[in-house]
């Protein structure tokens, strides 16, 4: 699910730009000194940036809306917890495999 050009900005919001392509993002969230983001679209499809946010790659489709999105660098790459209606998923490979986490 990608825009026509949504907005990117890099003075803080002061002034925004057009990003062509990139995708319609649900929740977001920034690592890295903001230059890396992970984000997930209304559909569950997961998109990373590591560009700050100038492209955007899809990493993989989790099937389920999500409400909310964590990530953390590790030494191994990026580390990604996406919450849905259905439970928690996690990824240790920068989001191209994910797997339930047991809750309670």
């Amino acid at each position: 699910m990608a825009a026509a050009a949504d907005p990117r900005s890099v003075d803080g919001g002061a002034a925004w730009v057009a990003v062509d392509g990139a995708p319609l993002l649900q929740v977001v969230t920034w690592t890295g000194g903001g230059s890396t983001a992970v984000g997930v679209d209304p559909g569950g499809s997961l998109w990373t940036t590591t560009d700050a946010a100038t492209s955007w790659q899809e990493r993989c489709r989790l099937g389920f809306p999500p409400q909310a999105v964590a990530v953390a660098a590790t030494g191994r790459g990026l580390r990604i917890a996406v919450v849905t209606a259905e439970g928690v998923l996690e990824s240790v490979d920068g989001g191209r495999t994910f797997t339930d986490v047991p809750i309670g």
